[in-house]
C-alpha cells in the first residue's frame, strides 16, 4: 500500500511539472509598444478596419497592418498624404501590428 501511494505521489508530481512547462510555453510575453510618425504613401483596406497602410518616415518605409482592434483617431481611414502617428508592436511573425492610428 505504501508503494502504491509513493508511486501515485511521483506520478502526480511529474504530471504537475509537465503542465507547468506546457503553460509556460504557451504564455504570450508582453511586446514593447513603439511609435512611428510619418506621411501615408499607400493604403490597402480589406474590410472595415482590416488592411494595411504604408508610411514614409525619415527615409524609411513602414508597412503597418491593421485589424479589428485598431483604433483610428478620428474614426476613419487616413488618405494618401495625411500625416499620422501610429502606436504598434512587432508580433511573433515580424509584422508591424497597429494599436492606435492618430491622423494629424
Amino acid at each position: 500500500m505504501k508503494r502504491i501511494m509513493a508511486l501515485l505521489v511521483v506520478v502526480l508530481f511529474a504530471c504537475s511539472v509537465v503542465l507547468l512547462i506546457a503553460a509556460d510555453i504557451n504564455t504570450v510575453h508582453a511586446a514593447k509598444i513603439r511609435i512611428v510618425s510619418g506621411k501615408v504613401t499607400a493604403i490597402y483596406p480589406i474590410f472595415g478596419s482590416k488592411g494595411s497602410l504604408t508610411i514614409s518616415s525619415n527615409q524609411k518605409i513602414y508597412t503597418i497592418y491593421t485589424g479589428v482592434k485598431t483604433n483610428f483617431h478620428p474614426p476613419r481611414w487616413p488618405i494618401v498624404g495625411d500625416w499620422v502617428r501610429v502606436r504598434y508592436i512587432i508580433d511573433r511573425e515580424g509584422y508591424y501590428r497597429a494599436y492606435d492610428i492618430y491622423i494629424d
